[in-house]
């Protein structure tokens, strides 16, 4: 009996040793995140309050603008928004409602335009990636129309809210989530003025389930001690029958 006793403790133990494995597997092969948060956006008047965050990781990224009341209005420039994965850059203009027109007068409507370009710099399975992903450019924009209702438009090389393009035998799938223009009429300017806009750009490498070659020789390693203890304890149980 204190032999019985003792095989099954040993068995539990190294059960017990094996669920360890494979948690701690799972944990280092999850994706880190780097986090670029609240970042004012350089070449623009600090007076329009223009802010960027990021979200990035080996296979995915989040950027978000977020801009306040257009005061002043002016021109970014091509600005690089790099991260750790992936490159983006955008020129960022900025029109405000009371900037002068020639022949005398103001806009009278505040707006903003966006163009950029964007690619996936990391390769996260190197020999079926083949290098970085195929670039793609976007563009947005955002104002009044005529009849005083908000208008906003995005969309990728020309149209449409998302866009796949390929990287090596993967792809890249970018997207926009989401975008927002509020505002309103000023009656005392008679401008029709932005008071706050948004806009979400993401992308995704997308392919099949591939574990990393560190993590898939991890996992096969916890798998065959899997299948020989189960085989130990199979066979010793047909042991103890005889």
């Amino acid at each position: 009996m204190r032999t019985d006793h003792s095989t099954r403790s040993t068995f539990t133990a190294k059960l017990f040793s094996f669920y360890q494995l494979v948690l701690f597997t799972a944990v280092m092969c999850q994706p880190v995140n780097d986090i670029y948060a609240s970042n004012i956006f350089p070449g623009l008047p600090i007076d329009d309050n223009v802010k960027y965050d990021v979200v990035d990781t080996l296979t995915s990224f989040t950027l978000t603008l977020n801009g306040g009341a257009i005061n002043e209005g002016g021109n970014s420039g091509p600005q690089d928004v790099d991260t750790a994965n992936w490159h983006i850059s955008m020129t960022i203009n900025l029109y405000a409602a009371s900037d002068p027109i020639p022949g005398g007068g103001a806009r009278g409507v505040d707006s903003f335009t966006i163009t950029g370009t964007a690619f996936h710099a990391s390769e996260p399975h190197p020999v079926i990636d083949g290098g970085p992903g195929t670039a793609v450019s976007f563009s947005a924009s955002g104002s009044f129309n005529e009849l005083q209702k908000l208008s906003y438009v995005a969309g990728f090389n020309g149209g449409g809210l998302s866009i796949e393009v390929s990287h090596g035998d993967h792809f890249d799938d970018y997207s926009f989530p989401g975008g927002e223009v509020v505002g309103g009429y000023d009656y005392s300017t008679h401008h029709l003025e932005i008071t706050g806009w948004s806009l979400a750009i993401s992308g995704a490498h997308v392919t099949v389930a591939i574990p990393e070659p560190s993590c898939a020789a991890l996992i096969g390693s916890a798998s065959t001690m899997l299948a020989f203890s189960y085989w130990i304890k199979k066979n010793l149980g047909q042991i103890r029958g005889t």
